[in-house]
C-alpha cells in the first residue's frame, strides 16, 4: 500500500510535497485513528494526519 500526499507534510527530517508518495511497509504503522485522522508511525515517530491531506493507494500484487 502507498499513500499520496495531497498537502505538503514534514515527517521528521523528510519533506513530502503534494503528489509525493510513501510506501507503507512492515516498518511503518498506518491505521485509521478515527473518522478524521490516520495514525502514522514513521521512523519511530508518531504523526496524526488528517484524512483529507492524503490519498490511500491500494496495490494488489
Amino acid at each position: 500500500m502507498k499513500i499520496e500526499f495531497i498537502k505538503p507534510h514534514k515527517l521528521g527530517g523528510i519533506q513530502f510535497d503534494t503528489g509525493n508518495q510513501l510506501e507503507i511497509n512492515k516498518d511503518v504503522v498506518f491505521e485509521i485513528m478515527n473518522d478524521k485522522y490516520y495514525l502514522l508511525i514513521f521512523n519511530g515517530l508518531r504523526y496524526d494526519i488528517l484524512k483529507e491531506d492524503i490519498k490511500v493507494i491500494e496495490n494488489d500484487f
